[in-house]
């Protein structure tokens, strides 16, 4: 199981590092829930492609209800934008990227299926656009254009500075790079796209295939590979 947070403990503020995908591989949000009992103050890092927006609306409740500073220290995207809305300081480090797209999910079955998820992620997309608008103080137009789903949305830091999205840029300090952080920050770089990591979860719940050709099977995937896959 990829990790995909950690928490240091210290003596007057604690430390949350998001990297990775968030909830990746059957790792819900509930499992860094249950550690924040007793936390009062704390440094949210984040430096994630993004993951499961229902478990970053979840983490974003529960970081609003303590004294949380959020500070992008490299890439946050799709739902790891969510989670740093909750900071009542919202930091980026002078390098780092912003990108906000509308929620997404992939399903299968029959048209009341469909509809149900479709539903259900008009909701997700309606939470998430109530929670930009308020911090980001842009209008309702603004914010919808960002999750229409017609693209993706690239903010630089001083872009994300100027739309809302972060309150100061600020350079990197030493003091908050111990030496674990430096690997989480390269575990995110080596880590998996939002796209790759949804990709992966479908094809492991799928389970044991079958196939009439498997020489076939194998071709027309390396064909869908070498076409539609390409490097983020």
């Amino acid at each position: 199981m990829m990790p995909w947070f950690s928490i240091h403990h210290g003596e007057e503020s604690d430390r949350i590092s998001i990297f990775n995908e968030i909830a990746a591989y059957s790792s819900p949000a509930e499992q860094l829930l249950k550690q924040l009992p007793g936390v009062r103050r704390a440094m949210v890092l984040i430096n994630s492609p993004g993951g499961s927006s229902t478990d970053a609306l979840l983490l974003h409740d529960a970081f609003s209800r303590i004294k949380v500073t959020t500070t992008i220290t490299g890439h946050a995207a799709s739902a790891a934008v969510i989670i740093a809305q909750a900071g009542r300081s919202r930091r980026i480090y002078e390098n780092g990227t912003i990108m906000v797209h509308a929620p997404v999910n992939f399903v299968s079955g029959n048209a009341p299926i469909l509809r149900r998820h479709a539903d259900a992620l008009e909701k997700i997309n309606d939470r998430c656009a109530a929670i930009l608008m308020e911090r980001t103080g842009q209008p309702a137009k603004v914010v919808a254009e960002w999750l229409s789903g017609k693209k993706d949305y690239w903010f630089t830091a001083r872009e994300a500075l100027r739309a809302g999205l972060v309150d100061k840029i600020i350079p990197p300090p030493i003091s908050e790079f111990p030496a674990n952080d430096a690997q989480l920050t390269q575990a995110a770089a080596d880590g998996p796209t939002e796209q790759e990591a949804m990709a992966l979860e479908m094809i492991m719940a799928l389970g044991p295939l079958r196939v009439r050709d498997r020489a076939r099977f194998g071709a027309n995937l390396a064909a869908w590979f070498t076409n539609e896959v390409r490097t983020a």
